[in-house]
């Protein structure tokens, strides 16, 4: 968990890199804020999150 405790805020993760990239710091243990301007997207992600990191911690504001 080379990123635990850190706080990452990823625009565009709805989808491509930005996606990966939020799936990938969850996985090592950073808190990502995921940012796109589609809200089922980013729900879609943050989806992708919890099955690959265990967590469960989310607020949404659009």
């Amino acid at each position: 968990m080379r990123l635990k405790n850190k706080v990452s805020f990823i625009t565009g993760a709805g989808s491509g890199i930005g996606q990966a990239t939020a799936v990938q710091f969850s996985r090592e243990g950073a808190i990502a804020v995921v940012v796109d301007r589609n809200l089922e997207s980013a729900k879609k992600t943050q989806h992708l999150q919890d099955l690959r990191s265990g967590t469960r911690d989310r607020g949404w504001l659009s």
